[in-house]
């Protein structure tokens, strides 16, 4: 189960840790990187928009010896994106894994459908699992993103 969000001090914005290995929260600052190589994270999984330059973030995760993996991630291609996660997360080899986004849309999204699809919870424990992490369903995107999760479960 989710812990609750630690103290922003290192860097971590929304730190939580969600299952043994893998951790969650937003983009880190500058010192965030750092604070999760001394922590002993090996990867850093960046699930970001359309379009967005992922260069700076994995220059910096790189540079402090972090395997960067960079997911874009759309309501219109959420099965795929899914898939993608589930791999990435699931790679034990690559853990402890640090997954983040730039404000927790789309982590919440996807670990939504990853309780329910992988973990196979319910709606209701899914949720209850997955809002620490960022689900919800206020504000334009996360509303694209709760109707594509929609479609895709009717669809399973």
């Amino acid at each position: 189960m989710a812990s609750k969000p630690v103290d922003n001090s290192l860097g971590l914005p929304g730190f939580v840790k969600v299952q043994d290995g893998v951790a969650n929260g937003r983009k880190p600052a500058l010192d965030g990187f750092e604070s999760l190589k001394r922590q002993g994270y090996r990867t850093a999984i960046y699930l970001h928009p359309a379009g967005a330059d992922v260069s700076a973030a994995k220059e910096v995760a790189e540079g402090r010896g972090l395997r960067f993996v960079a997911i874009e991630v759309t309501p219109e291609k959420l099965p795929v994106n899914l898939n993608s996660f589930n791999d990435a997360v699931g790679d034990k080899a690559s853990r402890p894994t640090y997954v983040f986004d730039d404000d927790g849309v789309r982590t919440g999204a996807l670990w939504y459908l990853h309780f329910r699809t992988v973990d196979a919870m319910n709606d209701d424990a899914a949720r209850i699992r997955a809002k620490p992490l960022g689900f919800t369903n206020q504000g334009e995107e996360a509303q694209a993103f709760g109707l594509a999760i929609q479609r895709y479960l009717e669809t399973r």
